[in-house]
Parts: structure tokens; sequence; C-alpha cells
């Protein structure tokens, strides 16, 4: 039996994520997810860039798999804003603008 069939090892990784997931769940804001202190604070000093978005969305997304429905809302974008080219010069970055006038 390899280390990963051990039934104690994979009940020891679901708590642990089950722990994780819940302590990320305190990082939501209104535009996404902000960086936690050691405390489980939001640091509004710091940030959102799109790093943690992608990072955080997929924590959730792998406990909505693992049957936490309470993450489902957490995986779908809180931001109703589409994502467009913008119109600035060529090879700039892709940002979230609001409807076009």
């Amino acid at each position: 039996m390899t280390p990963w069939e051990d039934p104690q090892l994979i009940e020891a990784f679901d708590e642990e994520f089950e722990e994780l997931a819940h302590f990320a769940a305190g990082s939501v804001v209104d535009c996404g997810f902000g960086y936690l202190d050691r405390n489980g604070a939001v640091d509004p000093s710091s940030p959102l860039n799109c790093g943690l978005q992608g990072r955080m969305t997929y924590v959730f997304a792998l406990a909505a798999l693992k049957g936490y429905d309470w993450a489902i809302p957490l995986v779908r974008p809180r931001n109703s804003l589409p994502l467009r080219r913008a119109d600035v010069r060529p090879r700039e970055r892709w940002m979230v603008l609001g409807p076009r006038h």
C-alpha cells in the first residue's frame, strides 16, 4: 500500500484542508479576496492581485468539489463588471472596466 492509500493519511489531509478552507473564507472582500494577517483578519494595507484571486478561487473550487456547499458562492465572481480589452495602446494589460459608452 502506498502512503496515498493510507486511510489515516487521507483523513489527516481532509482535516487539514477543511481547517485551511475555513480559515481562508475570512479573506472574502467585496471585490474578491484579501490578504489575511496571522489572526485571520483581512489586511487592508495589502493590495489585491491576480495571483491571490486565482489561488483563493482554486482553494474554494476544491472545497466545493469536496462537498462544502458554503464554498460554492466563493467560486463565483463577486464583481459584475465584464472583462474586455481596454481602449489603450497595444500590449497593455487586460483590465476590468465598466460598460462601454
